[in-house]
């Protein structure tokens, strides 16, 4: 269950600036930058496409960037390990096993990625299927989730079963982007070959 809301919430930010550059704000705990973002309008939903290129993604206050972290990140997944053309691929004929060979490379290189920029850890010292015991009455509700039958939020010092041990970044260092403010929507390239005619 954990895995399926962050990946929710890992595409969610990808694809909806504003709420990426709120986040960002929020995560900055910068109020003047706070005041800032949100100024921010949406030209996407606009469907006015030249306002897309021409506004700004990030605060070109800061450091001249032009677009969010987020999609930076999406280009860096995708010249790394080709994420887009994979998850992109219509798979629809691909038999199974060269399916997944390609998803282990993917897999292996991703992983790569999102190690060197956030360096991701179990948020629990407690392996999976262990048990542990927790305080539930002064549980930290944003880094422990209980579920179960049994389950009295009154209840104190009570013995868990870990059935996902979270996930915590231990740095938070997304690639910076320096390109033209035209180019702040493009993710890859187009890739030409020379070839004698």
């Amino acid at each position: 269950m954990g895995i399926k809301i962050a990946l929710r919430a890992f595409f969610t930010v990808l694809f909806n600036r504003n709420l990426a550059d709120k986040i960002k704000v929020l995560l900055d705990s910068s109020c003047d930058n706070l005041h800032s973002a949100e100024q921010l309008s949406d030209p996407v939903n606009s469907g006015d496409s030249k306002a897309v290129l021409d506004t700004p993604i990030s605060d070109p206050k800061s450091k001249g960037i032009f677009r969010s972290e987020a999609l930076e990140l999406l280009a860096a997944l995708q010249r790394d390990a080709r994420f887009l053309d994979f998850v992109k691929e219509d798979i629809g004929n691909c038999d199974d096993a060269t399916l997944a060979a390609a998803a282990r490379i993917t897999h292996d290189r991703c992983a790569e990625t999102l190690e060197r920029f956030f360096k991701i850890r179990p948020l629990s010292e407690t392996p999976e299927g262990e048990t542990t015991t927790i305080d539930l009455a002064n549980r930290n509700p944003t880094r422990t989730r209980v579920s179960g039958s049994s389950f009295d939020s009154a209840a104190r010092e009570t013995k868990c079963r870990v059935a996902h041990a979270g996930w915590i970044a231990e740095k938070c260092e997304p690639p910076c982007w320096s390109g033209r403010r035209e180019d702040a929507l493009v993710l890859a390239p187009v890739e030409l070959e020379i070839e004698n005619f």
